[in-house]
């Protein structure tokens, strides 16, 4: 798409957790004990937890300036990152009210063009390992 092509109008769906699903993950995050685990036992970096919009699409964004970067900006300003996943299970939970869907994503990298140079680095891995640990706790809370 270039500049003298109009971007077509964005049509925005969200699909919002149960309340007391969400009002759990907020305690365990507020709480902070699901970030100590063993493999981090040594760093000084401990995973911080946000409750923000997600943004979901069949891309990876790796750019700040990109057209893509622009429009998101300018119609999901709101959205704390991008996944290609959560969409169908949020929908899925949207459509099933007896099966309550909190999406929890480890985020790797800052969409700012230095994916790769983090990838190497493990980030990809360290940000599974942090979402696990609170989908984890999470369950455990659930369960109890």
């Amino acid at each position: 798409m270039d500049a003298r092509t109009p971007s077509p109008s964005a049509r925005p769906r969200s699909y919002e957790a149960p309340h007391a699903l969400l009002r759990r993950a907020q305690l365990i995050g507020w709480r902070g004990d699901w970030a100590r685990t063993p493999a981090d036992a040594g760093s000084a970096d401990r995973p911080q937890c946000h409750f923000k919009p997600i943004a979901a699409g069949e891309v990876v964004l790796d750019s700040r300036r990109s057209p893509l970067a622009r429009r998101l900006n300018d119609h999901y300003n709101d959205a704390a990152a991008i996944e290609m996943e959560g969409a169908g299970v949020s929908i899925a939970g949207h459509l099933n009210q007896s099966l309550p869907v909190l999406i929890i994503r480890g985020i790797s990298d800052r969409a700012d063009g230095a994916k790769g140079t983090t990838d190497r680095r493990g980030t990809q891995e360290t940000a599974a390992r942090h979402a696990a640990a609170f989908a984890f706790a999470l369950g455990g809370d659930l369960d109890g």
